[in-house]
């Protein structure tokens, strides 16, 4: 699977994880896990923009292009440090299920609308309301 960003070379794609049914046996469908490396931009709000927008590209892409995927985690990083010389680490983690995306109308979706749709949404404090 190829997806791309501005620095494709800032997105770690991880391999798929296998789904089990309730007797455990592999149903044929995949999770899939996306890291990228993501920007501090001059505030939290449009940081938190950005990440979405991205995030929303990525899930697009994932769902309409890889049928045997049946659910997408993304992971968004900021790998520099802050001014207090602390690692920032992980942001953002949203995850997403194919039905979910199938009801999601791509054409119009606005991404910072992300957060009400998804399966599971968690932001670091330090992106939290400006």
């Amino acid at each position: 699977m190829r997806i791309t960003t501005e620095n494709s070379d800032m997105v770690r794609i991880h391999p798929l994880d296998p789904l089990y049914d309730k007797e455990g046996h592999e149903t044929g469908r995949y999770s899939l896990r996306i890291e990228f490396d993501a920007v501090m931009k001059v505030n939290r709000r449009k940081t938190r923009h950005e990440i979405h927008k991205k995030a929303s590209e990525m899930f697009e892409v994932v769902f309409k292009k890889q049928k045997d995927i049946d659910e997408v985690e993304i992971v968004a990083v900021i790998p520099q440090k802050n001014p207090n010389e602390n690692a920032i680490g992980m942001v953002i983690k949203m995850k997403m299920n194919r039905t979910i995306a199938e009801k999601v109308n791509w054409k119009t979706f606005k991404p910072n609308d992300l957060p009400r749709i998804l399966e599971t949404y968690w932001v670091h404090p330090s992106l939290i309301s400006e």
